[in-house]
């Protein structure tokens, strides 16, 4: 658990993980990727804008991979991300199939629902993008 004062360096750091995840997997998606890749970096990119928003709020951050763990984190304190449950759900659903052989490929489908529930999520991230540049 990371619990100390994050410095603006640090909190850029951060964004800045997290951008370069959201850029490649935009790319992957406009040159037709690998599925898994594409989403594997979209969950990649809301798993650092989360610990991003945590962190610029002084809270603490577990080192987990769920983004519904630290959704719930971020709901304790404002409680506007609840409007993105549903698709933080969708995409961390995917989590496992990512990280071990599933049996099933990823589709085209697949990647098109978690780019619009990242796209509908982001929305609510841009504004904290804001505070520290």
């Amino acid at each position: 658990m990371v619990n100390r004062f994050m410095s603006d360096k640090e909190l850029i750091e951060w964004l800045y993980l997290a951008e370069g995840d959201k850029e490649t997997a935009d790319l992957l998606y406009e040159e037709d990727g690998r599925p898994e890749i594409i989403i594997y970096h979209y969950h990649q990119a809301l798993e650092k804008y989360f610990k991003y928003i945590l962190l610029l709020n002084k809270e603490k951050i577990n080192k987990v991979h769920s983004v519904d763990k630290l959704l719930s984190d971020i709901l304790r304190k404002d409680n506007s991300f609840s409007v993105c449950k549903n698709d933080v759900l969708l995409i961390n659903s995917y989590l496992p199939k990512l990280r071990y052989p599933y049996g099933d490929r990823l589709t085209l489908d697949d990647v098109n629902s978690v780019k619009e529930s990242f796209t509908k999520t982001f929305r609510l991230i841009q504004p904290f993008l804001k505070k520290v540049k």
